[in-house]
């Protein structure tokens, strides 16, 4: 999957990313900014240290789910 982020909105959560102190958050933050930078599924579970048999990993599919059928912007909202 791929999304594509303006600048601006990558400056914008890159931003929110270094202020925000609940790691859960920064973690979505970083899903979506990994994702623009087009990483796939698995490298971002890796990435955030989450094996794969976990049901972290069902909420990592569910944010992608949530980014790839909602616009950008109502996903960084949900997000944020």
């Amino acid at each position: 999957m791929q999304i594509t982020l303006t600048t601006t909105q990558k400056e914008v959560l890159e931003a929110q990313h270094k202020k925000e102190r609940d790691r859960r958050i920064r973690d979505h933050i970083k899903v979506i900014l990994l994702v623009n930078e087009g990483w796939m599924q698995i490298q971002i579970a890796q990435v955030l240290r989450i094996p794969p048999e976990t049901p972290c990993t069902q909420s990592l599919k569910r944010l992608l789910w949530i980014i790839k059928n909602l616009s950008l912007r109502t996903a960084v909202q949900r997000v944020i």
